[in-house]
Parts: C-alpha cells; structure tokens; sequence
C-alpha cells in the first residue's frame, strides 16, 4: 500500500510539474496584468498630472499676465504720482515765491509808509510847536497887559471884565503847556522886550485917557490883532494834530465873545 502510494506519486509527477507549470504561468500571466494595469494607472495619473500641471501653467500664465497688467498699472500711477508730486513741488515753490515776494513788497511798503509817517510826525510835531508857541505868547502878552491895567482901572465892572480875561487866558496857556508835555517839549516865552513895548504904549494911552471905553477900545484892538493871526493859522490848513486845531478854534472863538463883551463899554 505504502509501494503504490510511491509509484503514484513518481506516475503523477509530470502532471505534477506541469500543472504547476501551469499554475506559475498563470501567476505569471496575472502577476503582468497587474504590473500592466499598475502601468497603465501610473501612466494615467502621469497624464493627469501633466493635465493638472498644464492646467497650473495656464492659471500661473494668467496670473502672471494679471501682475505684469497690474505692475504695469502700479507703474503708471506711480509714474502719475511722481508727475502730481512734481508739479505739486513745482506749485509750491512758485506760492512760495509769490508769497515771498509779496512779504517783501508788503515790508517794502510797509518801511515806505513807515518812514513817510515817521516824516509826517516830524513834520506835525514841528508844526503844532510852532503853532502852539504862537498862542502861548499871545496869551502871556494880554495876561502881561490885562495885569498891568487891572492895576490903572478904578470902575469896578471894567476891572471884572479885565479878571475873567485874564482867568480865560490862563485856561489856554495851561492847555498849551499839556500839548507841549504830550510832545516832550517846554513852550517858548514871550520877550521881555515884547512885554515892555506892550506896557509902554498902554501907559502912553492911558495918560491921554483913562475911560472905560478907551480902555475897551485898547484891549479890542489887542485882541483883534490875536483874531487876526489865529485866522491866518487856520486859513493855512496845516498838517497839525486835530487837538491843536481844537485849541486855536477855541482860542480864537474866545477873543471873538470878549471882544463882544468889550463892546458893551465903549
């Protein structure tokens, strides 16, 4: 039993090796299909990959030409804002110039008017000295000739009437003398000599007459020569401050009502 078992197996061993001949070129056949399927699938996922990368290509040309159009745009605007800010440079030198040039003309103008005025100022100031001078000492004039008949006269209300002359007389020589503390300066004033002339002729007229009209008639003919020189003054139209204009116009108006009040004694 255990011989036929041998022989069999030594009978069969043909068949044996070729079944599995067989079977290893079975194998074999499906071992290379899978290696043929694995090649095909690897050289379809290849051609999918070089779609895909063709695809990528194409989008990153796109992209590409989209940055070049953008660079390209940011290109201009930065060359546009380079020309705005060029001319913005340029537009703001030339302000700059104009304004400096302005500046200077305006300081230009503004020495001129400056030293015209320092000019006129002094050419005021010289002026409303001259003019305040001028009726300070005819005040100080009639004071002196008030006082020295205030001294000769005996009637009473020729003597009250001399008095508020003289009070009003003083009343401008003190506003003289605060214009001329305005300017810094002293008032001139009146000659002796002036004085001495005045209390000559007065004396001399009053040894031919000492009557209330005559001495009227010599104070209106003093004060008429003050009305006289106040009007010459004010007919000049001189470049004086308006406060000396105010104070020759009431200088003069108050020698006008006291030569009216001296009417009354002639």
């Amino acid at each position: 039993m255990k011989n036929d078992n041998i022989d069999d197996k030594i009978n069969n061993a043909p068949n044996i090796q070729a079944q599995k001949k067989k079977e290893d070129i079975e194998n074999n056949l499906l071992k290379s299909s899978n290696e043929n399927k694995s090649v095909d699938s690897k050289e379809s996922n290849k051609q999918d990959n070089l779609r895909y990368d063709d695809n990528n290509n194409a989008t990153n040309s796109n992209n590409a030409e989209h940055t070049t159009g953008q660079s390209a745009n940011e290109s201009n605007n930065v060359s546009t804002d380079s020309n705005n800010i060029g001319n913005n440079i340029e537009k703001g030198n030339s302000e700059n110039n104009s304004e400096q040039n302005n500046n200077a003309s305006n300081l230009n103008n503004g020495n001129n008017n400056f030293n015209e005025n320092c000019m006129r100022d002094n050419l005021d100031h010289s002026l409303d000295i001259a003019v305040l001078n001028e009726i300070n000492k005819a005040c100080q004039l009639s004071m002196n000739n008030i006082s020295y008949l205030a001294n000769m006269v005996n009637d009473k209300e020729m003597r009250k009437q001399l008095v508020a002359a003289y009070s009003q007389y003083s009343n401008i020589v003190l506003q003289v003398n605060q214009r001329f503390e305005k300017y810094g300066e002293v008032p001139d004033e009146a000659s002796i000599k002036l004085k001495l002339i005045g209390m000559s002729s007065i004396r001399a007229e009053l040894m031919r007459n000492k009557s209330n009209s005559h001495i009227a008639e010599i104070m209106i003919q003093g004060t008429i020569m003050g009305i006289i020189k106040c009007q010459k003054i004010i007919n000049a139209e001189l470049e004086i401050d308006k406060e000396t204009k105010d104070l020759l116009n009431t200088f003069k108006n108050f020698q006008v009502q006291n030569i009216q009040k001296l009417y009354e004694f002639l």
